[in-house]
């Protein structure tokens, strides 16, 4: 299967993202038997914490560092270190002007700065480390919004390393030393790509262009942008890039090549009530082709958004009920059915991430109980979400094409010898 991309590329309009504006977090109610925010789906954070250790300065204040997955809402993990509800929602509040914490995604670093008091501890400047190019520290007793964010921007570095496949070429990469997350998405590439050979030759020549983003705590997020390889018979160049808000994808400078399918969980536990497939239709009695799986749940469970993306359609669909489609690029979809609620402010065009709630878990349309029915499209084809092909063939055209060209040109000038 082959995706046609014409829209207009947003990729590498920046490299350092900024910081925006935020939903204040409220208290959490529970719905059937499930915690969720007080006030909109949205507002659930995918998060769950992980404290990661705590120092004491001089002056009695207190320094613990959390990390984030996914599981807890960021009210809650304020919560478990001892803040009252009345901390936690001045903390909210600061946070409020300067950041929106549906932004935050697993693997997040919070640091928060506290102290005691006689009603349980309470946070004195709280620290994000979102691995995304921007740092932010806020301020939680100034007293205006502009006097709380601090951003503390990571410096962003392009390097190339060059070298011989040899025998094992993942062993090759391990001993330059590259991040495990970087040699992770090079073998990927490598393996998915029909253009690349997956393992080349021992003699091949290989060069890497690679950018890593460094952290004021010393952290080191890389991310991929050109491997260039010559296996004896001809140089194979692989680009990363981005065409719209989705996937990135995996690109040869003719404009074809793949984008690797890594979707997340839409459920925190799944439990496959009716799988892809035909079947006898629980309602109508007759026969049917599923065109997707149907996960039972208890009513209210956070539904999350599998990749990152845009809201194709949400809102009610008939016999689907309540209903979000979202669009994660390179003819990749997804879609969440039977919703008992969208999440608030969720709206065609709203770009979504990995993690992000999009819903709750509900019986609308025809439904014979609480389930989500959750399907992948390619190529505008409903597939087996359970078995899923590892990558999706791309075809750029139009703008796309046109911009992604130009990023190329860009990138071999800061990359002269490739």
């Amino acid at each position: 299967m082959t995706a046609r991309v014409s829209s207009a590329p947003s990729r590498h309009a920046a490299r350092i993202a900024s910081l925006v504006g935020l939903v204040l977090l409220s208290l959490m109610l529970s719905e059937e038997g499930w915690a969720k925010p007080s006030g909109e789906p949205h507002e659930y954070l995918a998060a769950e914490s992980q404290e990661a250790g705590a120092t004491a300065p001089s002056d009695g204040q207190q320094i613990v560092e959390l990390s984030l997955k996914r599981g807890d809402t960021l009210f809650d993990l304020l919560g478990a270190q001892g803040l009252t509800i009345l901390n936690r929602s001045a903390v909210m509040q600061a946070l409020e002007a300067v950041y929106d914490p549906r932004r935050l995604r697993p693997g997040d670093k919070i640091r928060l700065v506290t102290e005691p008091q006689a009603a349980g501890l309470r946070v004195r400047s709280l620290h994000l480390e979102t691995g995304r190019a921007a740092d932010l520290t806020v301020d939680i007793d100034a007293a205006k919004p502009r006097d709380r964010q601090g951003p503390l921007r990571a410096a962003a570095e392009t390097h190339r390393v060059s070298g011989i496949a040899g025998t094992d070429f993942r062993v090759t990469l391990q001993r330059m030393a590259l991040p495990k997350a970087l040699i992770k998405e090079i073998v990927a590439a490598l393996r998915d790509d029909p253009g690349m050979p997956s393992s080349p030759p021992a003699a091949s020549h290989f060069s890497i262009l690679y950018e890593t983003l460094s952290r004021p705590s010393g952290a080191v997020d890389a991310e991929l942008e050109l491997i260039a390889l010559d296996d004896g018979h001809r140089l194979h160049r692989i680009y990363r890039y981005r065409a719209g808000e989705g996937l990135p994808v995996y690109m040869h400078e003719d404009g074809h090549g793949v984008t690797l399918v890594r979707l997340g969980e839409p459920l925190r536990t799944e439990i496959v009530t009716s799988p892809y497939g035909w079947r006898i239709h629980p309602v109508f009695g007759d026969r049917r082709f599923h065109k997707g799986v149907d996960y039972g749940a208890p009513l209210g469970t956070p539904v999350f958004a599998v990749a990152d993306g845009t809201v194709e359609d949400a809102g009610w669909r008939g016999n689907y009920g309540r209903y979000v489609r979202l669009d994660h690029g390179t003819g990749l979809a997804t879609a969440y059915a039977h919703l008992s609620r969208i999440a608030k402010g969720l709206a065609n065009g709203q770009h979504v991430r990995q993690g992000q709630v999009i819903g709750y878990v509900g019986q609308t349309g025809v439904a014979t109980g609480p389930h989500l029915y959750y399907e992948v499209i390619v190529d505008g084809e409903q597939v087996d979400p359970l078995n899923l092909p590892d990558a999706i063939a791309v075809h750029l055209e139009g703008e796309s094409l046109a911009g992604f060209r130009r990023y190329t040109r860009m990138l071999r000038q800061e990359a002269s010898l490739f």
